[in-house]
């Protein structure tokens, strides 16, 4: 993922060829560039920028294609950049149909029920569900690289692909979930559909397809279509400019962190900034982060759980809510029944009190018949117990100044001074 990045820069950017970040030299540079290879494509065919077709295999590149080029051509007419759905979309030329894989795991879900009961398996139909949607979006990229009018001939042959080699009956269940996968991805419509329509093709002079990561089937299905008026390149870094991958062979996860953390900051003082930092450790991650913070290094954690995921860090957010000059009834109750401050001696839940709860909280809530606190102790004997209980309590005496402690100690304690 080394060609995409989200920059925020301060001041405008883009326009530089000598820009020392390698994700910004792949658009901008003036001779290997996309942006360069895109007004060659166009020069070659004689094509008009208004004419022309730019195809990006992701939609978080439109907005920032759109820009760079607006930056690095400001006169004439730009080419329009889409994705294939977008386009397709926007031209009014395709909407999934009632049974067409839409490629979301909830639709075609229910679409795969439908699909084995009509088939006869409506007894396996929750267990065959995932195992038919997984199979028929594996084949849904293939059937739409082939063009809708050859699709049947596609269908011919990936039924006879599809179970081969599971001729025995235990694999039954299989290959009738197989069967049904490639009849559904052959009947189905995709957005990619469009580019094989000939008053399509007569509309633009030049189609350029920015491939990813991957490798796209399409892309032989269009170079048949569209022949020369059709360019290609790879979203990737040309040979020889991606640079080389460093292995590094680690003793432990601590020298792995210190390794990873050392590599960071090297980039950062050689310019190479801003980084990624890709892993599915999140110990690791966790402890790369504190080590390039402590070097003064500004991080933005996206990926990383949240703090109010841990039990403590939960407690500790339900007291803060609490705590707030405005906080709810339900906050402090929210609070009350899940921290373990209020489990001493002195305090007894489920006991109703005797004179039922405060004005305060009846105004709130209708309160009648609920289950109260009964306070049995000494208050200031729980205050001290609280205090010296446990690290988590040690602001005790703070919270007991704040308006949402009076107001759930008035509900609790009710009529034990009087």
């Amino acid at each position: 993922m080394t060609g995409i990045a989200k920059i925020d820069f301060p001041v405008a950017w883009g326009t530089d060829a000598h820009d020392p970040h390698p994700a910004m030299r792949l658009w901008t540079d003036p001779q290997s560039g996309w942006l360069a290879r895109i007004r060659d494509a166009m020069h070659q065919r004689q094509a008009h920028p208004a004419r022309t077709l730019v195809l990006l295999p992701y939609a978080h590149l439109l907005p920032l294609a759109t820009r760079l080029w607006t930056q690095c051509c400001p006169d004439g007419f730009a080419p329009q950049f889409e994705t294939t759905l977008n386009w397709s979309t926007r031209m009014g030329g395709f909407a999934p149909g009632a049974t067409d894989i839409t490629f979301d795991m909830a639709l075609d879900t229910l679409t795969a029920t439908a699909l084995l009961r009509g088939a006869g398996l409506g007894a396996q139909q929750d267990t065959l569900a995932g195992l038919l949607v997984q199979s028929a979006q594996q084949l849904g990229p293939l059937a739409s690289a082939s063009p809708p009018s050859e699709r049947p001939f596609w269908a011919h042959k990936a039924r006879l692909a599809a179970t081969l080699g599971m001729e025995s009956p235990a694999l039954a269940l299989e290959v009738a979930v197989a069967r049904v996968a490639v009849e559904w991805a052959a009947q189905s419509a995709y957005a990619s559909d469009l580019l094989f329509d000939a008053s399509v093709q007569a509309d633009l002079d030049c189609l350029v397809v920015v491939q990813g990561f991957a490798a796209d089937p399409l892309h032989t299905a269009l170079q048949a279509a569209w022949g020369e008026r059709l360019a290609s390149f790879a979203l990737a870094a040309p040979d020889g400019e991606a640079g080389a991958i460093a292995w590094h062979a680690c003793h432990d996860a601590e020298d792995e962190a210190q390794r990873t953390a050392a590599c960071v900051i090297a980039h950062i003082a050689a310019g190479r900034y801003p980084m990624a930092l890709v892993s599915s450790d999140r110990a690791l991650t966790r402890r790369v982060l504190s080590m390039v913070e402590s070097a003064g290094v500004q991080i933005r954690d996206e990926t990383g759980w949240k703090l109010s995921t841990s039990h403590a860090a939960a407690r500790l957010m339900a007291l803060l809510k609490a705590a707030a000059w405005n906080a709810s009834s339900d906050s402090v109750l929210a609070w009350l029944k899940g921290g373990s401050c209020v489990c001493s001696a002195g305090w007894r839940v489920g006991a109703r009190h005797p004179q039922g709860p405060s004005p305060r909280l009846a105004r709130s809530r209708p309160w009648r018949g609920s289950a109260a606190f009964r306070y049995g102790g000494s208050i200031e004997r729980d205050r001290q117990c609280h205090t010296r209980g446990s690290a988590g309590y040690a602001h005790f005496g703070w919270l007991v100044g704040c308006p949402a402690w009076g107001f759930a100690s008035q509900w609790a304690v009710g009529s034990v001074t009087a």
